[in-house]
């Protein structure tokens, strides 16, 4: 069946084929293959299908496949606030506070 429209890498006709139940574009001079969104979602949701039920228990390669962000390490706090708060805390830190007066153990282990 004719897809619509030209291939956009050579200009030959497109037609449409079934391939495992999805319809793709593929043009009969190039052989480029060519997907529209729906078509490339239907491929992406049978690939996570089939990874999830292969490699269930393996989380980092299903991000990977799934596209899914991995979590940021750290505190999930920019670098300019991050430096912000390194740059208080060492302010407090800096400052003389009072003492209790230490006990003669802490003189002496302390």
């Amino acid at each position: 069946m004719p897809a619509q429209g030209p291939c956009p890498a050579c200009g030959g006709q497109l037609v449409q084929v079934e391939r495992s139940g999805v319809r793709i574009d593929a043009c009969r001079q190039c052989r480029g293959v060519f997907l529209d969104r729906g078509e490339l979602d239907q491929i992406l949701e049978r690939e996570r299908s089939y990874v999830e039920s292969s490699h269930h228990d393996d989380e980092e390669f299903l991000r990977e496949v799934s596209g899914k962000p991995q979590k940021q390490k750290g505190y999930g706090l920019d670098a300019q606030t991050a430096t912000k708060l390194f740059k208080d805390y060492q302010s407090h830190k800096s400052h003389k506070s009072k003492h209790r007066k230490k006990s003669i153990l802490d003189e002496l282990f302390g």
